[in-house]
């Protein structure tokens, strides 16, 4: 069976000889225009004569493009053949994945097809560029963002053990709230966190957590970022700008 790679690379050929035809005309329908716009007679009918001829010129690369596609999707979807191609495509960019039974899995997703439709499903998501550089595209960003993801997360939960550790009075609920600055200092007793965890860096990370789509640890306790009122101590604040250039400064974090 022809790989979609190869039969989209040659179609993208024809149609690449098809645009440079095309170019032409509409450069010569612009000329004539604006020949007609500016009243020059003998250059307007020049340039008639020469977009009827180009005209003529555009069909049989057009038509050549169009005739020369005959690949089969739903056979193609149906067969090995698209798993095989996105693996080596992933092969060549580093991305790993695996073949299980009729689909793909490239954590945190599956990958399967519907041949019908001329699609992929892609988790639950309906995906129909089928080429296979841009399937292993989108995989690696699907990953990229759930690593992402994975790491607020992880933040997220250390905070909040941080601040289960230094809160003595805990709420009857469970609720526990802590200094920025506390849980800082607490982390910093570790040899060598403070160096490779600067407190520009650390509050980018807190930065991170207030604009991602979590809000809770994985135990299902929520945050919520407390603000400082009064005058608190400048170092008990950790600063951050956002895009809008406004400043950001975290003081505490409550968790309930």
């Amino acid at each position: 069976m022809v790989l979609l790679e190869e039969a989209l690379t040659e179609h993208e050929k024809r149609i690449d000889s098809a645009l440079k035809q095309s170019a032409q005309l509409t450069s010569t329908l612009k000329a004539w225009k604006k020949a007609t716009a500016e009243g020059k007679l003998a250059d307007r009918q020049k340039l008639a004569d020469r977009a009827l001829e180009l005209s003529n010129s555009v069909i049989d690369p057009v038509r050549l493009a169009s005739d020369s596609w005959s690949f089969d999707a739903r056979d193609y979807l149906a067969s090995e053949a698209w798993r095989h191609e996105i693996m080596e495509s992933a092969k060549i960019s580093g991305h790993r994945l695996f073949s299980e039974g009729e689909a793909l899995i490239s954590s945190p997703v599956m990958v399967r097809t519907d041949p019908t439709r001329q699609s992929l499903l892609i988790g639950k998501t309906r995906w129909g560029k089928l080429r296979p550089s841009l399937v292993v595209e989108e995989l690696q960003k699907i990953r990229a963002k759930g690593e992402k993801q994975k790491a607020v997360q992880e933040s997220m939960d250390a905070l909040f053990a941080a601040a289960k550790f230094l809160d003595k009075h805990p709420g009857a609920t469970g609720s526990v709230k802590a200094k920025i600055r506390d849980i800082y200092d607490l982390f910093s007793l570790t040899p060598g966190w403070k160096k490779d965890n600067p407190e520009s860096s650390f509050a980018q990370d807190l930065y991170a957590i207030h604009r991602s789509e979590l809000r809770a640890t994985r135990g299902g306790m929520r945050y919520e970022f407390e603000y400082p009122t009064g005058q608190p101590k400048p170092r008990d604040l950790f600063e951050v700008i956002d895009e809008s250039g406004r400043p950001i400064r975290y003081y505490m974090i409550h968790f309930r």
